[in-house]
């Protein structure tokens, strides 16, 4: 052992250093320990009843207060024209079939993917086809393309601040991210948006795309997104069809039925042409049932799946529109159900 004479002071500067560093080191993580009195759950504490921002059809309610919800699909399916259909109808008071929960709600529409031109080209579409003058102060909308993609989230939490929306349509949630395949930085972002929206008590409505191969949600974010939203829906549009349906994939909450509408000019959003979409349902299940006669409903389900790549959710919906609108027919043996394709008076002649 060397004595104290032997020992330098550059040593003895060293170990000082040390000893300061692992002493601020300590300090730190007493501060960083959180209040666990703050995360226990008061069951005494009365709950504010959830509010949903719109309803469709027969009082179907879709996007919840307090949550994040996800809108994903391939490219060039419509997915903002989903956002633009719920605008429409906050300012106008309801669109095709959609209607607002409240007629003072405001909405916060975030873009980060679209030049400036095209986004004012479909701004000024969203008010005229809810026939309000521009200035009526409930849409906002915050271009985030030419921003660093470091100050992006910052801009938005500014702009939710300001304006207090009750609606926020995120068009393009992986523009916020450095790498949406960075599973640290995707999950820390999806946190950051369900505290924005949990303390403004908004709904935040994300835009997400699909992969071509997979149709599964874009990188590790779409996976965790998913995971965390409340809601997700699923864009569906054929290739250079007019018209487009929107499909609930799974909710926390209640099922919505199917949106659909048609594609006008200049993004104008129509009503969609009824016959013709269910001649596109027929002709999914007339394809379906070419190598067999009937289905159970399982493997039906699994099927139509594979062919649509929707969810096991929103295939089941399909299948029960289809049995409604005379598509299918629909036998129950016991605990099973077996389907078969009703034929049409057209099919017969082919026969």
């Amino acid at each position: 052992m060397k004595s104290i004479d032997e020992i330098s002071f550059e040593q003895l500067d060293r170990t000082a250093q040390k000893m300061a560093e692992e002493a601020i080191i300590d300090v730190l993580v007493e501060l960083s320990v959180p209040d666990l009195n703050e995360y226990w759950l008061d069951l005494d504490k009365e709950s504010e009843p959830l509010e949903f921002l719109f309803t469709v059809g027969e009082g179907n309610q879709l996007l919840a207060r307090g949550n994040v919800q996800t809108i994903t699909g391939r490219e060039k399916t419509g997915k903002s024209a989903y956002g633009l259909l719920l605008m429409v109808a906050l300012l106008e008071g309801e669109y095709l079939g959609v209607k607002p929960a409240r007629p003072d709600m405001r909405a916060l529409w975030v873009d980060t993917e679209q030049d400036e031109r095209t986004l004012r080209e479909k701004a000024l579409k969203v008010w005229e086809m809810a026939g309000v003058p521009r200035q009526d102060g409930r849409v906002y909308i915050l271009t985030l393309k030419k921003a660093e993609i470091a100050k992006r989230l910052k801009l938005m939490l500014l702009a939710i601040e300001e304006v207090k929306p009750d609606f926020v349509f995120l068009d393009g949630v992986a523009d916020l991210c450095l790498n949406f395949n960075d599973n640290q930085e995707c999950a820390e972002l999806v946190n950051r948006l369900i505290q924005l929206a949990e303390k403004y008590n908004c709904a935040i409505l994300c835009v997400n795309h699909v992969t071509r191969n997979s149709g599964e949600s874009r990188g590790h974010l779409g996976a965790i997104l998913q995971q965390k939203s409340s809601e997700v829906y699923k864009m569906e549009r054929s290739k250079r069809s007019p018209e487009a349906t929107v499909v609930q994939e799974s909710s926390r909450f209640a099922d919505v039925p199917d949106i659909r509408f048609r594609f006008g000019e200049g993004f104008s959003l129509l009503p969609p042409d009824e016959g013709k979409s269910m001649d596109v349902q027929r002709g999914i299940f007339e394809k379906l049932f070419e190598s067999t006669s009937t289905y159970y409903h399982t493997a039906l389900c699994e099927v139509y799946q594979k062919q649509t790549g929707l969810g096991k959710e929103a295939a089941k919906k399909h299948i029960a529109m289809a049995t409604k609108a005379g598509i299918l027919h629909k036998q129950k043996e016991g605990k099973n159900t077996r389907y078969s394709l009703i034929q049409t008076e057209h099919n017969d002649d082919e026969i």
